[in-house]
């Protein structure tokens, strides 16, 4: 009992430390983007070869900007407050676009090398792709397809898009959680309308997905979170911007 309560306090500590707001453009304008953090040249088609820890193995089909040498390389994604990709949205054996940054000199744990790359979610930095369709945050942040053919010469070698791109408000809007931890139900609410939330486990694994919301309030019931732990939400708002919030359903 005692063991249980000393993480049930770790829990409650966690839950207030990190998380993470951000913006950024559609997949279109990453591609010859001037800013660093948007563009690094490491656009790719992939396909996922396995899930490893909080991030995955991809091989690499074909290099669209910087030429990656390894055949198979480490995409690092999100541990709750990184402002990266779930990378458990993917399935194994399942082809996309990125646009990936090396980690560079900063790793957050010891598993992550300076040679491995990450995802971000500010914007749009995955495409899927599927029986040569391309589909996605192409041009704009609603979900359109184009064949891949058309999507190599309009979007990688002409680059034929506007901006979507707009400079951060000077105070992203916050997201209130309540009660937080929770037993049986909580509440997200934000001051603009709640469009999508994402929920995932502490592993990263989507656990569910809450499209067509349009209500500054949110209900997540017990339905949804079966098991007591951590889980995180990615709330993406009307503007299209999101966030990452911490959940801890308690025990008792």
């Amino acid at each position: 009992m005692k063991r249980l309560s000393i993480l049930f306090i770790n829990l409650l500590f966690i839950s207030a430390s990190y998380a993470c707001s951000c913006w950024g453009p559609a997949f279109c304008e990453t591609v010859h983007s001037d800013h660093g953090w948007l563009n690094e040249g490491y656009h790719v088609l992939a396909e996922k070869v396995r899930t490893v820890e909080h991030g995955m193995e991809i091989k690499i089909l074909k290099n669209y900007g910087q030429n990656i040498d390894s055949e198979v390389i480490r995409v690092w994604g999100d541990l709750g407050w990184l402002c990266r990709e779930y990378t458990g949205i993917f399935e194994e054996g399942e082809m996309m676009i990125l646009n990936l940054t090396k980690i560079g000199n900063n790793p957050v744990v010891d598993i992550e090398q300076p040679a491995d790359f990450q995802l971000s979610f500010c914007g749009v930095h995955y495409l899927r792709v599927r029986d040569g369709v391309v589909w996605g945050g192409i041009f704009g942040y609603e979900e359109e397809s184009i064949s891949l053919n058309d999507f190599e010469f309009d979007v990688m070698e002409n680059s034929s898009c506007e901006s979507t791109f707009v400079d951060p408000p000077p105070a992203l809007d916050e997201i209130d959680v309540y009660p937080n931890p929770f037993t049986e139900n909580t509440t997200m609410e934000s001051e603009q309308d709640i469009s999508e939330i994402e929920l995932y486990d502490a592993s990263g694994r989507r656990i569910c997905e809450f499209t067509d919301i349009h209500k500054q309030r949110f209900y997540l019931s017990s339905e949804s979170v079966t098991e007591s732990g951590i889980y995180f939400a990615r709330v993406i708002l009307q503007d299209r911007s999101s966030r990452v919030v911490q959940l801890v359903k308690s025990p008792y």
